[in-house]
């Protein structure tokens, strides 16, 4: 897996001044719009797919784009949520030798065809992945939340997103599932870069308006 990426002030964006001011930019944004969609979400409710299962999701996707940034953050929240991480990186790695049960390998291989070999894709695999113990309204949460984690993986590399150490993904997983911390580093967030964020549907609706 792709260990990061070294960037030099030579190598940044023609807008940004300093690797400093680039890391503290965009890392921050990053969380806040983390943040922000995670919430949304769980207002929106009726997910048939459990948080554990969403953030396993998250971190085999990100392990699959090499996505360290999201990797490690995603990783913490399984552990957090009292899942197996190194199963989840094994699964990434070389997914029939993970101690996986049938049903977490059929989920785990109906996305990586997705991801990996899309040409490849066709209602066989669903029915596959039916026959593993999933459901179909299961299955197409389980898309969405791929497809979401290809999206951040894509932003988070392409924007050179630092990896977080442990101990910070860690916290940071631990103040998303209490949401009196979780509004506390929102607001330590805000003040660093200067910039307000809803943290409702409602508030987020009226911002569109």
């Amino acid at each position: 897996m792709n260990q990061g990426i070294i960037v030099t002030d030579s190598s940044l964006p023609p807008n940004v001044n300093s690797m400093a001011d680039f890391f503290t930019k965009s890392r921050t944004e990053f969380w806040l719009a983390q943040m922000q969609t995670q919430r949304m979400h769980e207002q929106l409710g009726n997910e048939p797919l459990p948080p554990l299962l969403r953030q396993q999701i998250a971190t085999f996707v990100s392990r699959l784009n090499q996505c360290v940034y999201c990797s490690v953050s995603h990783s913490a929240d399984v552990e957090i949520l009292g899942g197996d991480v190194d199963a989840i990186k094994q699964a990434a790695a070389d997914l029939e030798a993970a101690p996986l049960d049938e049903k977490m390998l059929g989920l785990f291989g109906f996305l990586r065809k997705i991801i990996k070999s899309p040409d490849k894709f066709g209602e066989h695999d669903w029915r596959q992945a039916m026959d593993s113990g999933w459901r179909s309204d299961e299955l197409e949460s389980a898309i969405y939340v791929a497809a979401w984690f290809q999206f951040m993986n894509t932003i988070a590399t392409g924007n050179l997103i630092p990896a977080t150490d442990k101990d910070t993904a860690l916290e940071l997983a631990r103040s998303r599932q209490k949401p009196e911390m979780y509004k506390e580093l929102v607001d330590k967030l805000e003040k660093l870069i200067g910039k307000t964020v809803s943290l409702t549907i409602e508030d987020h609706q009226e911002a569109q308006a």
